[in-house]
């Protein structure tokens, strides 16, 4: 099992991420989860640990054009407060997914890149996988 960071584990073998959270928050721990709202719903869970961001996408499709730009925005935010660490995107609940997304992944990834930050793509879906594969992204992308 690879260390990510103290509040998170790696698992290549079985690509899961498991993450550790304190239940409660010990002084000067940098510690705290927050949900991302969008228009009273929950496109993405955003937790931030001590040298590791995990975003996890709620949606199980990624397809139309205002949930895109609510995402970029999002994104914006988290690149901005995530100061150059890694960065996980967690696909587990994640079956679909448009190339409008995968254009806004890349912008992520150069974003990151440009700030000394690592982005990491987990849980992909098979078929999600082989969509990686096809546009040889795997190339560009850490997928775990």
């Amino acid at each position: 099992m690879g260390k990510i960071s103290p509040d998170a584990e790696f698992d290549p073998e079985c690509a899961e991420l498991k993450v550790k959270w304190p239940k409660t928050q010990e002084p000067g721990l940098k510690y705290y989860k927050e949900m991302l709202m969008e228009q009273g719903q929950s496109r993405i869970k955003v937790e931030y640990g001590i040298d590791v961001t995990i975003v996890t996408f709620n949606d199980e499709r990624i397809v139309d054009e205002e949930q895109i730009r609510e995402l970029q925005e999002s994104f914006k935010a988290i690149i901005e407060k995530n100061d150059g660490k890694k960065l996980i995107l967690n696909f587990a609940n994640v079956k679909f997914m448009t190339s409008a997304f995968l254009g806004l992944l890349v912008r992520v990834h150069k974003k990151l890149c440009e700030q000394g930050g690592r982005l990491r793509l987990s849980n992909l879906d098979s078929n999600l996988r082989k969509v990686f594969e096809i546009t040889q992204l795997t190339k560009v992308f850490e997928i775990s």
